[in-house]
């Protein structure tokens, strides 16, 4: 196919059966998997002295394209920063899930509920932000970039951390513009801005306004949060989203677990992770 891949270490003894490319969506080869993770965390660590170019086999090359982790030309010169790297998650590294939104979208209900499905940790973004910030909200002072930078600073410390300890992360983040989500991504340390090949993944739990203000008005009714409704409509101005970034999005207005299942089978079949063969943190 005229395809070539950087090849670094070698994969352990396989049985034929176990590489087999089924027409729609192929099994893991678990063992292939984590060679290939390794050394796209070669090439994206920028040490690729000790690689060389090899013809991976045609099957593989179809498997990694049906699972969303090839999508470009691989002579490409670029090709290190345009892989999607799907392949990371679910092969032993770090790998952050952030279930995004404006307030009243059902981050926290759907974060936790993922959290044990998959056995990831559960975050809450609203935690990490400052006491001002908090006021400032409450008060119902819509935050300015600079309010938000050293809140994104410290969810980015978090995200490199749990990437770092290769453990699983779900964050639950309003994360409404592509600034904001970039310096998400940047919690990868490898990540190079605009490219959206990061272990860091976006799912958007998407409703309709009035269905966002009805719930956002009982929530701050009851005293379960302190953002107040009035701020809802700044949110949403924030709110932007650019095809290119590979950005799930999820019907809110579903079901809790209809929801919860719809992100795991979009997760699943992205390669994100393999539910015979993942190994949880």
């Amino acid at each position: 196919m005229g395809n070539k891949f950087v090849r670094g270490d070698k994969p352990e003894k396989q049985e034929k059966n176990d590489i087999i490319l089924l027409k729609i969506v192929p099994p893991v080869d678990q063992t292939y998997v984590k060679w290939l993770a390794k050394d796209l965390a070669r090439i994206h660590s920028f040490t690729p002295k000790r690689a060389r170019p090899v013809q991976p086999p045609d099957h593989y090359v179809e498997y990694m394209k049906l699972n969303g982790w090839l999508d470009v030309d691989l002579d490409d010169p670029d090709l290190a920063h345009l892989f999607k790297l799907n392949s990371y998650l679910g092969c032993k590294t770090g790998a952050v899930i952030v279930i995004m939104g404006v307030s009243g979208a059902g981050k926290t209900t759907i974060g936790r509920r993922l959290e044990k499905e998959i056995q990831y940790k559960y975050l809450d973004a609203d935690d990490f932000h400052s006491e001002l910030n908090k006021e400032k909200m409450r008060k119902g002072i819509p935050l300015t970039d600079e309010d938000r930078m050293p809140w994104l600073e410290a969810l980015r410390d978090v995200i490199n951390e749990y990437l770092d300890n290769e453990k699983g992360l779900i964050l639950g983040c309003s994360a409404l513009k592509n600034q904001y989500r970039e310096m998400l991504r940047s919690g990868y340390p490898a990540y190079k801005w605009g490219t959206y090949a990061s272990p860091v993944k976006f799912i958007l739990l998407d409703a309709p306004a009035e269905v966002l203000s009805v719930r956002v008005s009982a929530r701050a009714a009851e005293g379960k949060h302190y953002m107040p409704a009035s701020l809802l409509q700044s949110q949403l101005d924030l709110l932007k989203i650019d095809d290119c970034e590979g950005i799930l999005k999820v019907d809110a207005t579903l079901t809790p677990q209809a929801i919860v299942n719809t992100i795991l089978n979009m997760l699943h079949f992205q390669g994100c992770f393999h539910r015979d063969c993942i190994e949880f943190h």
